[in-house]
């Protein structure tokens, strides 16, 4: 029998209809009808609640349980908590949730950067479908907001949970955490500036504006990146704009991101 059907018949064995099943399962109506017909197959945490609430075993759906593991990633950035700081954080957590952490992945500098498509391919050599994956912030994952959610979606469509101390959360929807990824927008951008400054010092160079130079940039030139990344990952235009709001010192309008937008061959032919 497959999953489907042994699905359908724990429902009818239990005399529930369709509804009363997904209401225990925690799933909606539509998505056990899938799972039921054969159109989507359950996950491994859907089948631990239905086999939890039916009282059987879980492997009595034919499948071998693969193990699943934790893996901790540490990475140095100026301004924020040392390695040593992080694993201490991240150690007490897991004590306190029981978790066992499998290893500890540190991030080593490169001279060559990897695009997100190679990094998203290293953590999956690693990390396997199933497994969490924990760091200290969501910061630590990449360099932009952007790069960020592109990375998240990833792991997210690779069964991969991302369990985040400080932003005290597992993550798992991106749309729903438009707000979170503003203030880390801030977050990065004093740290790329930190680093920047950092790289300057040690370089002999001077700090700070040039003297008698003028600022002639536009308000928003400065996030063109920032802008553009949200953009290809088809943010809608006023959440690209609360997101700026949280960044700039006084607050824009719609109209003047989307004015600022259209005047920008590059930004208008990725919202066309």
């Amino acid at each position: 029998m497959d999953i489907g059907r042994k699905i359908k018949k724990l429902r009818s064995d239990k005399g529930l209809t369709q509804l009363e099943f997904a209401e225990k399962l925690k799933i909606s109506n539509r998505e056990l009808g899938r799972y039921e017909f054969g159109l989507n197959e359950p996950s491994e945490e859907i089948l631990n609640r239905i086999a939890n609430f039916c009282n059987i075993a879980i492997e009595d759906f034919g499948l071998s349980i693969k193990e699943h593991h934790t893996y901790a990633y540490l990475k140095s950035r100026s301004g924020t908590l040392s390695i040593e700081q992080q694993k201490d954080n991240i150690i007490k957590y897991t004590k306190k949730q029981k978790i066992k952490i499998k290893n500890f992945i540190e991030w080593k500098p490169s001279a060559q950067r990897k695009t997100i498509d190679q990094k998203i391919s290293s953590w999956l050599e690693i990390i396997s479908p199933g497994d969490t994956l924990i760091v200290d912030e969501l910061s630590r994952l990449g360099r932009s907001v952007g790069e960020i959610i592109i990375l998240l979606d990833a792991l997210k469509k690779n069964n991969i949970t991302v369990i985040s101390l400080e932003e005290k959360i597992i993550a798992e929807e991106k749309n729903s955490l438009l707000s979170l990824f503003a203030n880390l927008e801030k977050k990065l951008i004093s740290i790329r500036i930190k680093e920047g400054l950092a790289a300057r010092k040690t370089k002999g160079m001077p700090l700070g504006k040039p003297r008698g130079s003028k600022n002639k940039t536009r308000r928003l030139d400065s996030k063109k990146e920032i802008i553009q990344e949200h953009l290809q990952l088809k943010v809608p235009l006023n959440s690209i704009r609360k997101i700026l709001n949280n960044i700039l010192e006084k607050p824009i309008s719609y109209n003047a991101l989307r004015y600022f937008v259209e005047h920008d061959p590059i930004l208008k032919s990725l919202r066309n």
